[in-house]
């Protein structure tokens, strides 16, 4: 994959692509490698897709202001626009596919930045994006659950110890100022990601919606995903889901490699059943 921004990469295929898949990746845990496993597996079943792949950092969640989060995500918008207006031949569908809140957090900031920069645009972007994948979210706003989100992308115990220490000492305090801040609405919360995810004013609501989750998952709740699933089809969108019963946050192709991407093609062609 090509670089082309700050986290943001680039994979066209050999021949002209008939789809772009949209990844947005998780924040803790979300190495080179991992991440890998997705782009590799989607390269594998969808050969003839363009794969955008925008990565999250711990600064675009406390640090970097909307604006820059926005700034920086100025050659995604870039190439989505060249897909969804191609100089030739009609615009090709369009799979989001979004990874804890980390990705939540991006995907809702990268279409919300499409609509304020070109409403034109947006249209034609929703009415691209043919289905929505929600892979380990959305969950709650626990405090204990964002510190052991966050608290993944620390150094490693047994390789940086003193960084690891260091880091694991003032993490808990900023999750809990973060969380205040949430509380009183001087940041997002989750629950405002929960919000947008669903909101038919962002992402459309011809789009399909496919939910990916664990019963093991330790970050985010199987039961606040399904929440959001059953919110989702009230709101009259198309959602469906499967649910493992073993598999860490963000590692179900890791745990069923042939259920995970079975579950993602079937749910590309619109044939699969629902499991809830």
């Amino acid at each position: 994959m090509e670089p082309i921004g700050t986290n943001i990469h680039l994979r066209i295929p050999p021949t002209p692509p008939t789809s772009l898949i949209i990844l947005c990746t998780w924040l803790g845990g979300a190495s080179p490698r991992r991440i890998a496993k997705y782009t590799d597996g989607y390269a594998s079943h969808f050969p003839s897709a363009a794969i955008l792949l925008i990565t999250t950092t711990l600064s675009d969640i406390t640090l970097r202001s909307f604006s820059a989060i926005r700034s920086r995500l100025a050659p995604a918008r870039e190439k989505i626009a060249h897909f969804i207006h191609p100089s030739s031949g009609s615009p090709i569908p369009i799979l989001l596919h979004i990874f804890s809140h980390g990705g939540s957090n991006t995907a809702t900031q990268l279409v919300q930045s499409i609509k304020a920069d070109d409403p034109a645009a947006h249209t034609a972007f929703i009415s691209a994006l043919k289905l929505v994948i929600f892979d380990c979210c959305p969950g709650d706003s626990s405090l204990l659950r964002s510190y052991n989100a966050a608290a993944v992308s620390l150094p490693s115990p047994t390789e940086q110890p003193i960084a690891h220490f260091v880091g694991k000492s003032v993490l808990y305090p900023a999750i809990g100022t973060i969380s205040a801040l949430q509380a009183v609405g001087a940041m997002r919360s989750v629950e405002d990601l929960r919000t947008e995810l669903n909101d038919p004013g962002l992402f459309g609501k011809s789009a399909r919606r496919f939910y990916l989750y664990s019963r093991e998952d330790e970050m985010v709740r199987w039961q606040d995903v399904e929440r959001h699933l059953r919110e989702g089809r009230e709101k009259g969108f198309v959602a469906d889901g499967v649910r493992f019963e073993t598999g860490p946050h963000c590692a179900l192709a890791m745990v069923d490699e042939e259920r995970y991407w079975t579950s993602v093609q079937r749910a590309w062609e619109g044939t699969i059943p629902s499991r809830l």
